[in-house]
């Protein structure tokens, strides 16, 4: 981790209710992260149905190297499991896996899904050297298939693209398509859904719209390289866009019914982004 950039990217001071940052009920809210009977009125008063919950700073325990790393994704994985218990119909917690510990991934999703009730499992966009096409990865993408359990690619804005950045809002601005991008390129262009085609990734937090301006650009690339590629790829990389990923989207994206017609809208959720900063609650559904 860089420490000069993570400290130009934090900002906890907007939760910080001491602090009352634009009046204060940001920070009331963060109450949701932690006490589910307050999450479930307020995504009522959202008209969500089911919620996907990732953890904040999720890179701890999920790109922490070696033991380290696979012990805090199991005592992360067991607490939130705890957390929701009684509300499994709405609410399900991503199971966290230790890519700074490969070796343990594919155990850790299948302890998640059979013994702790998960539905699916949280993928790093990349580790250290490691892309997501590295064969580390590869047992923990045969668990993902065999468990039928999609891998879920949430960006944290930090890395090697954005921490040369010297605020906050360029780096979130950023990230999120900067840590995804890679993921999306080293899983289609690096044949894993070639290897894997039943492995489910859903981006999130990059909009339905970035998808598709790669979807074209692969393509475009694939016509002068596809006899190179013919050991890893079989057919022209949006084919495994529409087969094996899925999105999530905003209200106010103005080419959405694009993305739609490009990917499919069952290839498509909502991402609220509750209850942090930037996200429109109680009126992104409404929205």
């Amino acid at each position: 981790v860089n420490p000069k950039a993570s400290a130009v990217f934090s900002h906890g001071y907007m939760y910080d209710p001491k602090r009352k940052w634009r009046g204060g009920e940001l920070a009331e809210r963060q109450a949701g992260g932690y006490d589910m009977e307050r999450r479930l009125r307020d995504i009522a008063r959202e008209g969500v149905d089911k919620q996907i919950l990732f953890p904040t700073l999720m890179n701890i325990p999920a790109t922490n190297y070696g033991g380290l790393g696979a012990a805090l994704c199991r005592a992360y994985n067991n607490w939130v499991a705890k957390l929701v218990r009684g509300h499994e119909d709405r609410l399900w917690p991503v199971a966290v896996a230790p890519a700074g510990c490969p070796d343990a991934m594919a155990g850790e999703l299948r302890r998640c899904v059979r013994e702790l009730g998960m539905k699916a499992g949280h993928l790093v966009p990349y580790c250290g050297p490691r892309n997501l096409n590295d064969p580390a990865f590869f047992p923990y993408y045969e668990a993902a298939e065999e468990l039928n359990v999609p891998l879920l690619c949430h960006p944290s804005s930090l890395g090697e693209l954005t921490d040369r950045f010297d605020s906050f809002f360029s780096m979130h601005v950023l990230g999120r398509p900067m840590n995804c991008t890679p993921a999306l390129v080293a899983l289609v262009c690096g044949g894993v859904f070639e290897r894997f085609p039943k492995l489910r990734v859903a981006f999130f937090e990059c909009s339905a719209e970035w998808i598709v301006y790669w979807m074209h650009r692969m393509d475009d690339d694939y016509e002068w390289a596809k006899e190179d590629l013919a050991k890893h790829l079989s057919m022209p990389p949006s084919e495994y866009v529409r087969r094996n990923c899925y999105v999530t989207c905003e209200a106010d994206e103005t080419l959405l019914p694009l993305a739609l017609a490009e990917i499919g809208e069952d290839h498509v959720s909502m991402a609220t982004d509750y209850p942090h900063f930037d996200s429109k609650f109680p009126n992104t559904v409404a929205e």
